[in-house]
């Protein structure tokens, strides 16, 4: 696996970008694993690369956004 080019990690959901896809890791309160992998194109790598730019770390927003970005939003 490559190098991950950004990520971020908040309230037990991390999100992890590469150039074609992003990995939404989430760890529920009752136990367990969830992890969605969603193929990306470079547009969509572009607005993360923004969002991740416009935020500080260990801040939610950009967890939420990229998960917005990806068509990828918590139930």
């Amino acid at each position: 696996m490559p190098d991950c080019d950004g990520g971020c990690f908040y309230n037990n959901t991390t999100v992890e970008v590469w150039r074609d896809c992003a990995t939404v890791t989430t760890w529920p309160t009752n136990g367990g694993v969830e992890r969605t992998i969603v193929e990306i194109n470079a547009a969509t790598f572009a607005e993360i690369e923004t969002i991740m730019e416009r935020h500080s770390f260990g801040d939610a927003n950009p967890v939420v956004e990229v998960q917005r970005a990806i068509g990828h939003m918590p139930s």
